[in-house]
């Protein structure tokens, strides 16, 4: 009978941290769309490509959550996942910040040399708003293959006791070069 009161509050307390935790894998507000984004990039020496990746539009949560990583889903090989930062929209100028960019489309979208952080280790206040601010992902094409694909952008942070992920849906393409 001890055994079994034992048993019966070590069930309780997991039940509890369970429904606690259940909510907490929604805490991004990450909008009802898609999106694709595709641009050419000639064969050759490896070039970085930065692309808008979506951005989740608030923390839904009560809590302050704090974003751990981001990686496409799936990648094609040559198709390389570097890194994604956090920009404020207004480092771009007019405060249009570009769809994707390469080398060949000039200095002055440069992501590189905008102001930014790493994603990792962001903390969202609770109800924070991003409207201010979006992630570029930046990935290096190491092939001439093309074209060239990268699905899904997975967002992992923590909220409560553990990791979540949540997807955002979308596909960043390697074009071949356009030619008349």
């Amino acid at each position: 009978m001890r055994y079994l009161k034992i048993v019966g509050v070590l069930a309780a307390i997991g039940l509890v941290g369970f429904l606690v935790d259940l909510n907490h894998g929604r805490a991004l507000g990450i909008g009802d769309g898609s999106m694709t984004i595709g641009v050419p990039v000639p064969a050759g020496k490896p070039v970085e490509v930065y692309y808008l990746a979506p951005s989740p539009s608030r923390n839904n949560s009560g809590n302050p959550i704090t974003l751990v990583s981001a990686q496409p889903g799936t990648a094609d090989p040559g198709l390389e996942f570097v890194e994604a930062r956090i920009y404020q929209v207004d480092a771009f100028p007019n405060g249009d910040p570009p769809l994707s960019w390469t080398a060949s489309n000039g200095s002055a979208w440069d992501p590189a040399a905008r102001p930014s952080v790493p994603l990792a280790g962001y903390v969202l206040a609770e109800h924070y708003d991003l409207s201010a601010q979006v992630i570029l992902a930046r990935f290096r094409v190491t092939t001439d293959q093309r074209p060239l694909q990268a699905s899904d952008f997975r967002l992992t942070y923590r909220n409560g006791f553990r990791d979540h992920t949540q997807t955002l849906h979308c596909v960043f393409r390697v074009e071949p070069p356009v030619t008349d």
